[in-house]
């Protein structure tokens, strides 16, 4: 991301916004169907404890909720992740299979978001849950030419994904900025990839074993942000509930939430076990 330093304008409307922008955020795991029950429901590493999430929190504060998906709803890889958003009030899902039973684009999620928007009271959860910049990175482009240029298609599908991205969270901005309530938009990604050789060519997928494979963007925006703040505090994705409730003035007295923040060392789950992240292999970003 362009937003903190890659070379490459991959970001305009988020190097510009004001908010919060947290540069040193790492992922509780290295693939969606581990990482992101960890990061929305309490989880001290192996274990989850699956009906106290961001869901079941936000309704006990008194908010009504919403899930809007364009992952899958059944599948080996969707179904942890769909055990939470069975939680909320209202579910939209884009694909009722896996992830990759129907190709569905993210913007197809801004009309429900618009529409939720223009026909609810105050008080509400959105979650938008995206494929992003997920394989196959020029499927993800529906149909757009790469907005960023390289020998390697792959890598330019893949920065463009961002360009994308950003658009993404730009019209989800203008809407909540348009509808005139308070608001804070949290936007993050639940894994990073690492670099692979693939028929010959170089690309980008799943991994465990770099750092690269958990360090992932955090960002919150508001309607009152003045100002373009980079955070650059070390934050785990496994405190990411607490920020949550703290960010939405939500007061947790019970489960207890430990914080991973006391803990001198910045452990992530590898699908196996809990390591040490600052001693995993560095896989540096390459240049287009």
């Amino acid at each position: 991301m362009s937003l903190f330093g890659y070379p490459v304008a991959t970001t305009p409307f988020l190097d510009n916004a004001n908010g919060r922008f947290y540069s040193n955020y790492i992922s509780t795991a290295p693939n969606t169907f581990e990482s992101l029950p960890r990061t929305l429901a309490l989880s001290h590493g192996r274990n989850i404890a699956i009906g106290d999430n961001i869901i079941t929190l936000a309704k006990a504060a008194g908010l009504k909720t919403h899930w809007l998906s364009n992952q899958g709803m059944l599948g080996q890889f969707d179904t942890p992740v769909s055990k939470i958003a069975m939680f909320s009030d209202n579910h939209y899902f884009l694909k009722k299979g896996d992830y990759q039973s129907r190709d569905t684009d993210d913007d197809a999620l801004l009309p429900i978001l618009d529409q939720l928007l223009s026909h609810q009271e105050p008080g509400n959860l959105y979650v938008l849950h995206l494929m992003g910049s997920h394989a196959d990175f020029c499927e993800r482009l529906n149909g757009e030419p790469p907005s960023v240029e390289s020998p390697n298609k792959e890598l330019a599908c893949y920065l463009s994904t961002y360009r994308k991205t950003d658009r993404f969270i730009e019209q989800a901005y203008r809407m909540l900025k348009q509808n005139g309530a308070p608001f804070k938009l949290f936007y993050f990604s639940d894994h990073g990839l690492s670099h692979k050789d693939i028929g010959g060519g170089r690309s980008l997928r799943h991994g465990g074993d770099t750092r690269q494979n958990y360090q992932v963007p955090l960002l919150v925006l508001s309607d009152r942000d003045q100002q373009h703040q980079v955070i650059d505090e070390p934050l785990n994705a496994f405190d990411f509930l607490g920020l949550f409730a703290q960010e939405a003035g939500i007061r947790v007295a019970h489960p207890e939430m430990t914080r991973m923040a006391d803990s001198n060392t910045r452990w992530v789950f590898d699908g196996q076990t809990m390591v040490d992240f600052d001693q995993l292999a560095d896989d540096p970003p390459e240049l287009p």
